[in-house]
C-alpha cells in the first residue's frame, strides 16, 4: 500500500465496493436488454463501477479524501437512479429488498469471525455498511450490554445522493434494513435485528 494511504482508506474503499456489488446484483435480478441499456447510460452519466484494481492504483493520492467522497456520491446516486427506474415500472421494491438481504447474508456467511455480544456484531456491521465518511459519525449508541446494542442515526448522509436522483431516501432505509437483517440473522443464530423508523431512526441488535 502507498505510504499516503492508511488502513481506514482501504476500509472505506471496501464498503463502497460492497454497495456497488449490491447494485450489480440488482441489475442481474431485473436483467433485460432495456435495463442493461439504461444502466449503461447511468454509468456514463454518473461514472462507472470502480475497476477491479488495488486502491493505490486508482486513488488520487493528492486528494484522497475527495476521491473517496466522490466515489460514494457516484455509487449512491447511480444506484438511486437505477432504483427509481425499477420502482416506477411497478412494485419492485420487495425484490430490491430481497437483493439487499441476500447480500447481507452472503457477507455474513463468508465472515470467519465468531461473535459473543451484540456490540461485536455491530462493530463488524460497521466494517461493511457504508455510512458516509468516517468523520461523519452518523450513529449514536444508546445502549450496549451483553443482550442489546441500540443506536440511533444522528444525521442522514444519504439524503442528498438519493433525492438528487429523484428517490425518497426512505426507500434506501428500507433496503438498508433488509441488508442489516440479512447480515445479523446469518452471522449467528444467537442474534436478531429490529429497526424503528419513527421520529428518530433507531436500530437494535439483540440476543435471542
Amino acid at each position: 500500500m502507498s505510504l499516503f494511504l492508511a488502513p481506514i482508506h482501504e476500509w472505506l474503499f471496501n464498503k463502497i465496493i460492497i454497495l456497488e456489488n449490491i447494485e450489480k446484483e440488482i441489475v442481474k435480478e431485473f436483467e433485460s436488454d432495456e435495463l442493461l441499456k439504461y444502466h449503461s447510460e447511468l454509468c456514463e452519466k454518473f461514472g462507472d463501477y470502480i475497476p477491479n484494481k488495488p486502491l493505490e492504483e486508482l486513488i488520487d493520492q493528492s486528494n484522497i479524501h475527495g476521491w473517496l467522497q466522490n466515489r460514494i456520491t457516484v455509487a449512491e446516486s447511480r444506484q438511486a437512479a437505477l432504483v427509481k427506474e425499477l420502482t416506477l415500472e411497478g412494485d419492485n421494491a420487495e425484490k430490491i429488498r430481497s437483493v439487499y438481504y441476500s447480500e447481507g447474508k452472503r457477507i455474513a456467511e463468508i465472515t470467519e469471525k465468531k461473535f459473543s455480544t451484540p456490540a461485536e456484531v455491530f462493530n463488524e456491521l460497521s466494517n461493511i455498511l457504508l455510512e458516509g465518511m468516517p468523520c461523519d459519525r452518523v450513529n449514536r449508541i444508546l445502549e450496549s450490554d451483553d443482550n442489546n446494542m441500540i443506536w440511533e442515526i444522528s444525521q442522514c448522509v444519504h439524503k442528498a445522493n438519493w433525492e438528487s436522483s429523484g428517490v425518497d431516501v426512505e426507500y434506501y432505509y428500507t433496503f438498508r434494513e433488509s441488508f442489516i437483517k440479512g447480515f445479523v440473522e446469518n452471522i449467528s443464530d444467537d442474534f436478531g435485528y429490529l429497526y424503528n423508523n419513527g421520529e428518530v431512526q433507531m436500530s437494535k441488535i439483540f440476543r435471542k
